[in-house]
């Protein structure tokens, strides 16, 4: 669990860039899924993880592409890259399940597998779960906004011990034009 974050950073860094894209042409499965067609395509996020209780700090620069998994009820997620100055390698789902709604779950050449919730306000993509850092479990979350552009924003936190959000992580995504 200590290295969850780093299994969903990357993930969720240029997760909601890709919402800036517009639906694609491939018709999705389900209606609630196609909230998600906008991913579809190639990503670049850069950005830095600053000091925090759950991973190492350093630079985020990261290629990731979405596509539709057979039978377009899921979207399977490739990212390739450098996280917290280290290499960096995930295979992650983004699918819709009617007992849980939106669900993000991934694995990386660390050997770590994570999931999170995944949520659409407006303009912002938003992704919760919980992370084990030292002897404390915290409640997480990753903002993506500024969705519907080519260029979105993302910040990851932590709720501290005063219940109040401690941002650790920013980065920028930008899509990748053909």
């Amino acid at each position: 669990m200590r290295h969850v974050t780093m299994v969903l950073l990357p993930v969720l860094l240029v997760c909601t860039a890709a919402f800036a894209a517009g639906p694609q042409a491939m018709t999705p499965a389900n209606p609630e899924i196609a909230k998600l067609a906008p991913l579809l395509g190639s990503w670049t996020a850069e950005g830095v993880v600053e000091r925090n209780p759950f991973e190492p700090d350093g630079k985020v620069s990261t290629k990731v592409s979405y596509e539709w998994f057979p039978g377009n009820a899921s979207i399977v997620r490739h990212a390739d890259g450098i996280f917290a100055d280290a290499e960096y390698h995930a295979l992650g789902v983004l699918t819709w399940a009617r007992e849980t709604s939106f669900s993000w779950y991934e694995i990386n050449n660390y050997g770590i597998a994570g999931n999170a919730k995944m949520e659409i306000r407006g303009d912002e993509l938003l992704l919760t779960w919980e992370q084990k850092g030292g002897q404390r479990t915290y409640k997480m979350r990753g903002v993506f906004s500024g969705l519907g552009g080519d260029r979105v924003t993302y910040r990851q936190e932590y709720m501290t011990g005063d219940r109040e959000w401690k941002t650790y992580s920013k980065a920028t995504m930008v899509r990748v034009r053909k």
